[in-house]
């Protein structure tokens, strides 16, 4: 365990009267700082049976403090509600087995990772039946003045558990980050090319981890040709973007899964069978999986200081994922203006410079309706809902053949409208990569290019009374290090007198 002195500039989450503390890093998410000088306490709960509807808090204590694990068993049937501070909204309310690892209403496996361990006994479930698996989590809960547990019991049943938490001076000002979930369920999720949010955060934090589950309904393809994850960072203050390969490659495997487990990344639960494929004998499309992977990022975890939209991709198969996250307390993303909607229509070919800058609709400030003419071919228009500032283009123009990555060396048309109460000076904040033209009110405000990386561009402009009519003509690449990320971001900045 890593045991630092806190200096002025580096650790200065946690002090006293505001004199620095030492503190050390925790163990699974190091970047939670946590006072080296505490009181150990360990809360038991054995309160025999709890009625359906009923409810028992494992924990409710005054800090500050920080939960340091959890042990519980007989979780079937309940859900778990955590509270640090007297949040009016509940950082954790899920289904207890499920924040543990064990996902898709699956017989409990055994789970041995860094932050998540489950130990069923299948030698007493077979000899004598039962053998519930005790599950324990070592994510650290911090709490600055107060934290509850609580158990409620979807149907009548036995509970046990035991939770070590740390106590500390009443004085001592402790890290800001609270631990939270996100849990979602498709059965099915959307069709092949289509994104779903696992997780829409507002503020400032970290992503900590990742539980996902798949059970294969959908047998024409394999599991992890869906995209992988897009994690959209910062729209309001800083733009940027993290993009996957396969599924298999965002957790550590390559090839499809295996069941094998380490500390940050494994399966836990992995079964692959034949299935009859004429069009693909003997080969690795022959074959299904179900599979349960996890990837914690204690030693690489993804920041982000305003916002993240975290995005999987899909296939109609039964799908679910616990993303857990840590957000610094009070904290939450600053109010900007950026088009609400925006409409799409494409895509055409393009290779050239040359050809990106001739390129202009022929009905540029038309009314977009459900479809637009664009030199004498006739393009469907979609809609899609602005993201954190961001429109992203991927669930629209994927590729056709196995894993759908966004388009490249095609050229789409988004048009979005900016309100604005009076006649203004503002500037325009564009976020992209490879190549993007905007005009405004008609006119063509400039063409630019980044063709190495995501990169900003700042504009000046002067907003009119009313609806402003903003066109992006947006080209995509596959270059590194962002070759499958088809999106942009835009935001307007009013100019301060």
């Amino acid at each position: 365990m890593l045991i630092l002195l806190l200096g002025s500039l580096i650790f200065s989450d946690c002090q006293t009267r505001n004199v620095p503390i030492e503190v050390y890093s925790d163990p699974t998410m190091p970047l939670v700082q946590l006072p080296v000088d505490f009181e150990t306490y360990r809360q038991n709960s054995n309160p025999g049976t709890i009625e359906a509807g009923g409810h028992y808090d494992i924990l409710n204590v005054r800090g500050p403090g920080c939960v340091r694990s959890i042990w519980m068993l007989r979780a079937e049937g309940k859900r778990i509600e955590i509270i640090a501070d007297g949040a009016e909204i509940s950082q954790v309310n899920m289904p207890a087995p499920n924040f543990f690892g064990t996902l898709l209403g699956l017989e409990p496996y055994h789970i041995n990772s860094a932050p998540l361990v489950s130990m069923p006994n299948k030698w007493v479930k077979e000899e004598f039946g039962g053998g519930e698996p005790g599950y324990t989590s070592y994510f650290p809960i911090p709490f600055q003045d107060s934290c509850r547990i609580r158990i409620y019991a979807d149907e009548t049943g036995g509970l046990a558990a035991m939770v070590n938490w740390h106590k500390y001076d009443e004085k001592v000002e402790i890290t800001p980050y609270r631990f939270h979930v996100s849990h979602t369920e498709y059965n099915p999720a959307p069709p092949r090319g289509s994104q779903i949010s696992v997780a829409d955060i507002s503020g400032s934090g970290f992503i900590a981890g990742i539980f996902m589950g798949v059970i294969q309904l959908n047998v024409d393809d394999l599991i992890y040709h869906h995209g992988g994850f897009t994690f959209l960072i910062d729209g309001e203050t800083n733009p940027h973007a993290i993009r996957g390969h396969n599924m298999e490659d965002d957790y550590g495997f390559t090839w499809g899964f295996h069941e094998t487990m380490t500390p940050w990344f494994g399966s836990p639960y992995c079964q692959v069978r034949p299935i009859e494929s004429p069009i693909y004998p003997n080969s690795i499309f022959a074959y299904s999986t179900n599979t349960v992977a996890y990837r914690f990022m204690g030693p690489d975890p993804i920041s982000f200081n305003s916002s993240m939209s975290m995005k999987l991709g899909t296939r109609p198969d039964h799908t679910e994922t616990v993303i857990y996250y840590y957000k610094k307390q009070g904290s939450e993303k600053p109010l900007v203006q950026s088009p609400d909607t925006w409409q799409i229509a494409g895509t055409m070919s393009c290779t050239t410079k040359e050809e990106f800058e001739t390129k202009v609709l022929n009905d540029l400030w038309l009314d977009w309706k459900d479809s637009i003419q664009i030199e004498g071919k006739r393009f469907k228009v979609y809609t899609l809902d602005s993201d954190h500032t961001w429109l992203n283009l991927h669930p629209i123009y994927f590729t056709s053949a196995w894993t759908p990555f966004a388009l490249t060396k095609q050229i789409a048309f988004a048009k979005g409208i900016i309100d604005s109460e009076k006649q203004q000076k503002a500037s325009l904040h564009l976020a992209f990569d490879d190549w993007i033209s905007i005009w405004l009110n008609g006119k063509k405000i400039g063409t630019y290019y980044h063709d190495n990386d995501f990169g900003s561009t700042k504009m000046p402009v002067v907003l009119t009374k009313g609806k402003n009519e903003i066109i992006i003509n947006t080209i995509n690449f596959d270059k590194i290090p962002n070759m499958m990320l088809w999106a942009f971001s835009l935001r307007v900045e009013e100019e301060r007198n």
